[in-house]
């Protein structure tokens, strides 16, 4: 990795404040040309942008925003949306019954009227709700996105061609407020563009591409033309249609969703530490082998 990737690896993992996000936003700004801040969105969602979105043919994309700290980690099988809710479910009551039992103490205690204890459980929901999105940062995020924001600059930093262009997303951690707002600002523009978004893209040796099936063809060639396979790492290409990941591709026609999964003795893939303090692995070698398949791939698309 080049030394800003290292920079920001070692120094910058947490982006969740504004001032975080400013500190962040000026260190590629120092690095790279062409870069704008593209404020959009109800919210206030700032995008960085690197090149020129209207020249683009070719969009890679990553959301820079970190997220809150979980005692639970945000355990997800791609392939089995079941499993994965049935596992959201429990962590949402493991953190929504507690909430209960305190307010609880916390009303008999301070002796609340009887019409607000109706209200407990919507109280709970909502203690629920700001510990997962705006709790305390979480300290290390080097899967949950530093490794999609590392793979960002390492493509922008040797992959630089008018028809290419990088965003960063806001706002991921919050419901994809960010790229939402960029799609619609973008609608029309991205009908013929493709997005290529990288999110926890760290751990495992699996790099699961999910593409739409307007791109899925095209994808499925190029790729079986420059190879899927590098010593230890691999790429398999399954259409977003069969698999469950919620990140910025999502709502985009020419999208592809990409992250790193773990196998398990079963044969299925899962990612898991992701939200917690246990997020520490982003390994080098996954870099390094996205960046060059997607130099490839980037020469042999824009043909």
């Amino acid at each position: 990795m080049n030394e800003l990737s290292q920079k920001i690896l070692t120094s910058y993992q947490v982006r969740k404040s504004r001032e975080q996000k400013r500190i962040f936003q000026q260190l590629l700004q120092d690095h790279f040309d062409h870069i704008t801040i593209d404020k959009c969105g109800a919210f206030g969602s700032e995008n960085i942008i690197i090149g020129d979105i209207e020249k683009a043919e070719l969009i890679f994309s990553a959301h820079y925003d970190t997220c809150a700290r979980l005692p639970f980690p945000n355990l997800l099988y791609p392939k089995n949306i079941v499993k994965t809710f049935i596992y959201q479910l429990g962590v949402f009551f493991a953190l929504f019954i507690p909430s209960i039992i305190l307010l609880s103490v916390i009303f008999v205690l301070l002796d609340v009227p009887e019409i607000f204890t109706g209200f407990i459980g919507a109280f709970g929901a909502l203690i629920v709700v700001w510990i997962m999105m705006f709790g305390f940062a979480n300290p290390h995020t080097a899967n949950d996105n530093t490794s999609g924001v590392i793979t960002l600059v390492e493509l922008a930093s040797v992959l630089q061609e008018e028809k290419i262009a990088y965003v960063f997303f806001d706002h991921e951690e919050l419901g994809l407020l960010g790229s939402s707002a960029f799609r619609k600002k973008y609608k029309e523009k991205m009908k013929k563009c493709l997005l290529f978004n990288f999110d926890c893209v760290g751990d495992g040796n699996t790099l699961l591409m999910m593409p739409t099936e307007n791109v899925r063809e095209k994808l499925n060639q190029i790729f079986e033309q420059i190879g899927k396979t590098e010593a230890e790492k691999q790429i398999e290409i399954v259409s977003a249609k069969k698999t469950f990941y919620p990140s910025d591709q999502a709502g985009f026609p020419n999208a592809v969703g990409t992250a790193a999964f773990l196998t398990n003795r079963f044969g299925q893939y899962y990612m898991n530490k992701i939200h917690t303090a246990k997020d520490i692995v982003c390994d080098e070698n996954n870099i390094e082998f996205l960046k060059n398949k997607i130099c490839v791939f980037a020469r042999e698309y824009l043909k």
